[in-house]
């Protein structure tokens, strides 16, 4: 996770945008995170050669301008939230207690900065997703396969993966692309072909 979400700063379409962890597991979830990111970027990423910048100065105000109404509506900086606007940086920063409305909720952030959201039961999370668009992806980590198509069963989303992030966007044989809201038709491999081709329906009688 912390390797799909930060990887170019966090600037792909298939970086994961929020995430829900069980109340049960949050904070061990936090620690490791800080640790794998520490072990990718070293304890100050702003010095790492392998940690990018914000591809402008409109992206870098948005970005920011997400993280402070999350703060305003009561969000917690957990990890990172250092900024510096003269080298467009934004640290990998890890926020908790964002409210459902906040705008890191509701828009696609393009950037590195993650929410993480507890829950009780599963229904939660499904009906967290559910209530807005349908995402172009959807990540699912456990080991229950009862409740690994049960979330599949209830949610739409262009392409999914289980216990991993982003790697199906690397699969040939895997049709990428949205859902409604997140995008229309597939591509790579066979889909591609197909999805960017013009058939021609002949009948003759």
């Amino acid at each position: 996770i912390a390797w799909a979400k930060f990887t170019n700063m966090g600037q792909t379409c298939i970086a994961p945008d929020y995430l829900f962890v069980h109340e049960s597991r949050e904070q061990e979830f936090l620690d490791k995170l800080g640790q794998h990111l520490k072990t990718y970027y070293g304890a100050d990423p702003r010095s790492s050669r392998d940690y990018a910048r914000v591809i402008n100065r409109r992206h870098f105000e948005r970005v920011k301008g997400y993280v402070d109404d999350a703060v305003q509506k009561g969000a917690k900086t957990v990890i990172g939230g250092q900024v510096d606007e003269e080298s467009l940086y934004i640290a990998p920063t890890v926020m908790t207690g964002v409210s459902p409305d906040a705008q890191l909720m509701t828009e696609e952030i393009f950037g590195p900065v993650l929410p993480v959201c507890s829950f009780r039961s599963l229904q939660e999370p499904i009906d967290r997703i559910n209530a807005g668009e349908k995402p172009l992806a959807l990540y699912i980590y456990s080991r229950n396969r009862r409740n690994i198509r049960h979330i599949l069963d209830q949610t739409r989303a262009g392409g999914s993966c289980i216990n991993h992030s982003v790697v199906h966007f690397n699969n040939h044989h895997l049709p990428f692309g949205g859902d409604n809201n997140s995008g229309i038709g597939k591509s790579h491999g066979r889909h591609g072909f197909e999805a960017f081709s013009n058939a021609r329906a002949v009948f003759k009688q």
